[in-house]
Parts: structure tokens; C-alpha cells; sequence
């Protein structure tokens, strides 16, 4: 992108909707997104909507194409029930625990959909960032690749750094993949707070998996601050708050069927 294209995609911001799910089954989560992608279509979001959402328990989400058989210590994940679900958008896996999870939906015929994808990465980078440095972290985002030729033979979200991805002290903190339908997006994101020792044992590589942010700095950060800064950077100095989402419970219903007969079968979560 040009300075010039970089200037325009900054002024674009929309207003939004937030949805807070709260903490949630793995297979909820990805059913959700994917209902809530389906019915942009329909015309029920007419506004870009920010849902936040966290983890029942420690997971696994797999990137829509990745090859499970060949990323995941399947036998460990079991041993240990560690749910694993495949997520509607691509990327790679991420290991979900200590963290803040964000989707973003930007309906059909938005201005948004108009940007490519690294385009609309930067974006939402953006906010982001400008949330994260409100509450004291020296974030920024990449604006060239690190590691990018290999991503595709790495297990992990994390192994490598693509533009405009949010890193601190040279560390990626955000995952983020992008899925595109019927002219609408949906993007998943996972904001790492920490991250447990062990983790490897569910991958099949010795590569450096991920770090969150009470890893790298000493600064007393939780979900709840994360989400209340990410909100403000979101109202971009509008006086009213935001419009909160109402879930309507037909939503909330297909999504329940969702996760059982798509996001908890083999078929779906082993088909790669």
C-alpha cells in the first residue's frame, strides 16, 4: 500500500456493534462466527460487529485447510482432553487458554469488503494496536514478512509474522485469520495474555510456539482491560458508547446445532 492508500484505509473506521459472549464451549465459538457470517448475508448485520469471546477450557482451533494428522500430538490432546475444533477461517493452529479472543463480521456491500485482505488486516491491526498501547504495551504491526516462505510447514499460528500482524518486543501476540463469503468477511483473532508451559507436547514440531504478554513484559494485563481499551479504540472518539449486540436467541439456537452437527464431528474437525 501506498502512504496515500494507508491514509484513507486509517479515516475509514466504522462504527460498530459489540457482541461479549463470554467464556464458551470451542465448538460454540467457531459455530457462532460461521451462523453469525450466514446471517450478515441475510441482512440481519447491517453494521461491522466486534464479538469478543473466551475458552471453557484449554483448546486447539486448526486452520480450515490445515492437515491435523500432520501438525497435532493427537494421542497427547486426548490423554489430556484438549478439545480441538476447526476453525471457518484458514491460518494455522493456536493453543486457546489465558487470552481475549475477537471475531470481526463486516457485512456485504460494506466499504471494508472493498480492500484486499492485507488491506483489511491493517485495519483491524490498527485498532488493536491503538487499544494496546492505551493500556501502556509497546505494540506495533509488522509491515514485512518474517518467516513467511516456511509458514505453510509450521504446526503453529505463531511461528512466523506476516504484515501487519500485532507484535511486542518482536514477539507475535495476535494470531488472526481471515475468511471471505459471499462478499462478506469474517476474522478470528486470538490476543495472547500468557501461555502455559508444555504446550509442544500437542503439537508434532520442536518449533517456538507462542508467547503472550506476561511472558514478554511485566505489565498487569487480563482480558477485561484488554477488552475495555480494544471497545474505546473502537468508538475512535464518538461521545455515545458503542451499541451492544443483542444475540437474539434463534441465533443462539442454530449455533447450539451448529457446533453438534458440524464443529464436534469427525467429519468436519478431521477432514484434512
Amino acid at each position: 500500500m501506498s502512504p496515500n492508500q494507508e491514509s484513507k484505509i486509517t479515516a475509514e473506521y466504522p462504527l460498530w456493534d459489540i457482541l461479549d459472549t463470554g467464556i464458551q464451549k470451542a465448538s460454540f465459538n467457531m459455530a457462532l462466527d460461521d451462523i453469525l457470517l450466514e446471517r450478515s448475508l441475510q441482512g440481519l448485520l447491517r453494521t461491522p460487529l466486534f464479538r469478543f469471546y473466551g475458552w471453557e477450557r484449554p483448546s486447539i482451533s486448526l486452520g480450515r485447510y490445515q492437515l491435523i494428522h500432520k501438525d497435532i500430538h493427537l494421542a497427547n490432546c486426548f490423554q489430556d482432553n484438549i478439545p480441538l475444533v476447526r476453525r471457518p477461517t484458514g491460518g494455522r493452529a493456536v493453543f486457546h487458554d489465558d487470552e481475549l479472543t475477537y471475531s470481526v463480521i463486516i457485512p456485504s456491500g460494506h466499504n471494508w469488503t472493498r480492500h484486499s485482505l492485507m488491506e483489511s488486516y491493517a485495519m483491524i491491526s490498527k485498532i488493536l494496536v491503538k487499544g494496546m498501547k492505551s493500556i501502556g504495551l509497546d505494540v506495533d504491526f509488522e509491515k514485512h514478512d518474517h518467516g513467511l516462505k516456511i509458514y505453510p510447514h509450521q504446526a503453529s499460528c505463531f511461528a512466523s509474522t506476516t504484515p501487519y500482524e500485532v507484535t511486542l518486543k518482536g514477539y507475535k501476540i495476535i494470531g488472526s485469520a481471515q475468511y471471505r463469503h459471499g462478499g462478506a468477511i469474517l476474522q478470528q483473532g486470538s490476543i495472547l495474555i500468557s501461555v502455559k508451559k508444555g504446550i509442544s507436547a500437542y503439537f508434532n514440531t520442536n518449533e517456538f510456539l507462542q508467547k503472550g504478554i506476561k511472558d514478554i513484559v511485566n505489565i498487569d494485563v487480563n482480558s477485561e482491560s484488554l477488552k475495555q481499551k480494544i471497545k474505546e479504540a473502537l468508538s475512535m472518539g464518538y461521545i455515545k458508547p458503542l451499541p451492544l449486540f443483542k444475540l437474539p436467541d434463534d441465533i443462539s439456537d442454530s449455533a447450539h446445532e451448529l457446533a453438534l452437527n458440524k464443529y464436534e464431528t469427525e467429519r468436519w474437525t478431521f477432514s484434512r
